[in-house]
């Protein structure tokens, strides 16, 4: 109870890994959970991240970015799990895709009958780099209480043309261009390391698969 406890993953694995990750965490009363992951490796990644909230006025966060090209395919699945009320999850997870990169998402907010007045939020974004890229999205709420706020959201679409004009029209490289609007579209995830060091080096790391 009362605890703060930040948790965070930064894999760039082989193109050649086959990796299986679950995360799973539970947050007493009036405790404060942050995961970030950030996923740039690996030729399946198959993620699993659980927050259980079983103590009032607790709050949990899950973030996560992934970049995949080539045949990479990167499976999420999320659950977020209220059982005491006057608390709060919120998760935003985004995606960019390159080439015939493929993701899937799929996310569940399941608040118990004894949680009211919880507050859920669940965002999957992904941003289509190629025309071969599919990004799959499958957000869900199961709810049992009857005074509660959630929502849950998905959006997947390509890079508007109209703004890469934009930054073309000022003698910025298509590539160059693409890249600054990827960095735009995580900024949201990558802001919410504590660390700026951290921080920097995942910037770098996304720059460099950007344009390896």
């Amino acid at each position: 109870p009362g605890s703060r406890v930040q948790y965070r993953m930064v894999q760039d694995w082989s193109l050649d890994t086959l990796a299986f990750h679950l995360n799973s965490a539970t947050a007493e009363r009036d405790s404060y959970l942050k995961t970030i992951t950030v996923n740039l490796g690996g030729a399946y990644v198959r993620n699993e991240q659980h927050g259980r909230v079983v103590g009032l006025g607790a709050k949990v966060e899950m973030h996560s970015l992934g970049v995949v090209k080539g045949t990479q395919e990167l499976d999420q699945r999320t659950l977020q799990t209220h059982a005491k009320g006057q608390s709060t999850s919120d998760l935003l997870y985004k995606n960019a895709l390159m080439d015939q990169a493929r993701t899937i998402f799929s996310g569940l907010i399941r608040v118990e009958k004894d949680a009211q007045q919880t507050d859920a939020y669940q965002t999957n974004r992904n941003l289509l780099l190629s025309p071969e890229a599919d990004a799959t999205s499958l957000p869900g709420l199961e709810i049992e209480a009857n005074d509660v706020k959630c929502s849950h959201g998905a959006t997947t679409g390509q890079i508007d043309e109209s703004e890469l004009f934009y930054f073309r029209a000022r003698g910025i490289p298509r590539a160059k261009a693409q890249e600054l609007m990827v960095f735009g579209f995580f900024e949201e995830v990558i802001g919410k390391f504590d660390n700026p060091d951290l921080a920097n080096y995942v910037r770098s790391l996304v720059e460099t698969k950007m344009a390896g």
